[in-house]
């Protein structure tokens, strides 16, 4: 499970002179609400200035921005598409705009919008990110990394820049360089799970048992209840004959979520190597419940059951299987 999320400049416009100062008061006094963080007091404002002064540019940006924090995407879009045409060189709006195109899948809105924020202002880091994040989505690593390394180029500090240009280089199968950035990433943010996380995922492919061990270690020791870093975990211990361990963790997973069939399948896969058949058939069983057309959960229960002695219950669930065409 990778992720990316996209940036957004949570830039407050202050207003200008204006003509009305009634509408000047709200634009303020809705601006101080948002900063409160009082999002639906501060859109009634902004609204109220608009309504005073409908070419106040400032109060739809605001608005919009609201709206944004409130994932009211289509309101802020609305809003941030109006400020655009009041201002067309209001850079930021572009910036939240395609942020909120990206939320709804618009990617080649967004796309439109970041390329119109850099050409506005070239020295943005996040709006080279977000760009960065819409290749990513259309699955053009080249550009996706190049993104992102210009927007490390402007902000050395932007850490998920590195977490995400890792995950691209992951795509391109670039372990090393995916290695190096998740290790950036975790110099810039020691508590970041998810960074330990990738980086063990990478160890792993590089078949580095135990430095993939102690990454998905730490992520569990900093968020303990992420499920996927024991799963991740069991399979490095799995390789290094640490069946109890292996066990233990997939156990883990089962508790966070029980109906992550793979946890119960390889849990079972665990402790036949460990000669517990019948937990390994009690496994398999709820992992069919879970996915009653596996066949390869099929295929895993029948050896067990073969292995038992159990022949006349093998051969069901290879025929089973085999009309699954596997």
């Amino acid at each position: 499970m990778r992720y990316f999320g996209f940036a957004v400049m949570l830039l407050i416009l202050s207003s200008g002179v204006s003509a009305q100062t009634t509408a000047k008061q709200f634009f303020d006094r809705g601006s101080a609400k948002m900063d409160k963080g009082d999002l639906d007091g501060a859109i009634a404002d902004f609204t109220k200035a608009i309504s005073l002064s409908p070419k106040l540019t400032q109060a739809y940006f605001n608005r919009g921005l609201s709206k944004h924090k409130k994932q009211d995407f289509d309101g802020a879009i609305a809003d941030l598409t109006k400020a655009i045409e009041l201002n067309p060189a209001l850079s930021e709006a572009y910036g939240i705009r395609g942020s909120d195109r990206a939320a709804k899948n618009d990617m080649d809105g967004a796309m439109a919008d970041f390329n119109k924020q850099i050409t506005l202002d070239p020295g943005s880091a996040a709006a080279y990110y977000n760009r960065a994040n819409v290749w990513f989505v259309k699955r053009d690593m080249d550009r996706a990394i190049t993104d992102y390394t210009k927007a490390i180029a402007i902000d050395p500090k932007l850490k998920q820049a590195y977490n995400n240009r890792g995950n691209a280089r992951d795509n391109k199968n670039d372990i090393d360089g995916a290695i190096a950035d998740y290790s950036e990433a975790l110099k810039l943010d020691p508590t970041d799970y998810f960074a330990y996380y990738n980086r063990g995922i990478e160890r792993f492919k590089k078949q580095d048992a135990d430095g993939a061990i102690a990454d998905q270690t730490k992520a569990i020791e900093l968020e303990p209840k992420y499920g996927p870093a024991y799963f991740k975990r069991a399979a490095a211990r799995y390789v290094k004959n640490d069946f109890p361990g292996a066990e233990a963790d997939y156990t883990k997973v089962i508790e966070l979520d029980p109906t992550l069939a793979a946890a119960w399948t390889n849990r079972g896969l665990v402790r036949n190597d460990n000669k517990n058949r019948d937990g390994a058939i009690a496994d398999f069983t709820k992992a069919l419940d879970l996915e009653p057309n596996n066949s390869l959960i099929y295929r895993a229960r029948a050896h067990v059951y073969r292995d038992m002695g159990k022949t006349s219950l093998a051969e069901v669930d290879e025929r089973k299987a085999a009309e699954m065409g596997h």
